[in-house]
């Protein structure tokens, strides 16, 4: 089934979606307003971490995962809908404004969310997105690693191939 919901995200935008992910799931408000900025949205920074894990800001800024858990009853979803009537003209400006990447992401999002939610499962979706940004982040070091690595390699050989032309032949 071809529901025309498919887009290539590119490793930068990975990269600068992992770094909002990293920032919202430790309460690093710097990171979260930096990586906003990045992606164009500017100062609506709170509201950006607020729709992607759909709890208030204050949840968010304790950084601690238990507090981004979504919870579950008629309570929460009465304050959820009235966060919504509150920001409506808001939130309405940031989805114009951000990239259709993070657009498709917050749907992904919230599937997953109805589907645990549907299913009863407890499972912390942030705990599962917290593992797969010190992947992806530990996935880039790797890679900055091996450049490195071949890069001081090559010096090393330039080095001692320059080193040798200084150096008399040996005697046989």
């Amino acid at each position: 089934l071809d529901h025309g919901l498919y887009r290539h995200i590119d490793d930068n935008f990975r990269l600068l979606y992992r770094r909002l992910w990293r920032s919202i799931i430790f309460g690093d408000e710097h990171g979260i307003r930096e990586a906003s900025r990045e992606l164009g949205v500017g100062d609506m920074y709170p509201l950006v971490a607020s729709i992607l894990t759909a709890r208030p800001w204050d949840a968010i800024q304790r950084g601690d995962l238990e507090s981004l858990r979504t919870p579950s009853g008629d309570a929460a979803l009465e304050e959820l809908r009235g966060y919504v009537r509150e920001y409506r003209g808001q939130i309405a400006d940031l989805l114009r404004r951000l990239p259709r990447e993070i657009i498709l992401l917050l749907k992904a999002n919230d599937c997953l969310r109805c589907i645990d939610r549907q299913l009863g499962l407890p499972i912390n979706n942030f705990a599962v997105m917290a593992e797969y940004t010190a992947d992806t982040a530990w996935e880039r070091a790797r890679v900055q690693l091996a450049v490195l690595y071949l890069r001081a390699t090559f010096a090393i050989q330039s080095f001692v191939a320059r080193l040798r032309t200084f150096l008399p032949a040996p005697m046989v």
